[in-house]
């Protein structure tokens, strides 16, 4: 190699300009394509969801991980209403969000 990293001049590890963005693009589009893929003939369930499942069963703690960092780590609510609203009120209105997802959750299971 000549010349140290970051020098001046240095054309060490250059390459053509965006292509390690379009190789990654297409990288990517195989990725989907596999995911998107029946896991047998006929089969409804598409290579991605065997995948997720299986994990699921069999490391379960990796599975967590994953769907973890998919998550958004914060929300922000921004609104006047609430600001707006005293204690009793905006009590009122968790209490009701509570009941909601608590019927929802009755739904699903």
């Amino acid at each position: 190699m000549s010349g140290k990293p970051f020098e001046l001049g240095n054309k060490f590890g250059k390459g053509r300009r965006g292509a390690k963005n379009r190789l990654a693009t297409r990288v990517l589009e195989d990725l989907q394509d596999v995911w998107d893929e029946p896991c047998r003939p006929g089969c409804d369930i598409t290579n991605g969801v065997a995948a997720l499942r299986i994990m699921a069963k069999q490391h379960p703690a990796e599975f967590c991980k994953l769907y973890c960092n998919l998550v958004p780590k914060e929300y922000w609510v921004e609104s006047t209403t609430l600001s707006d609203m005293n204690d009793e009120e905006l009590d009122k209105v968790i209490a009701r969000m509570r009941d909601e997802v608590q019927r929802e959750q009755n739904v699903i299971h």
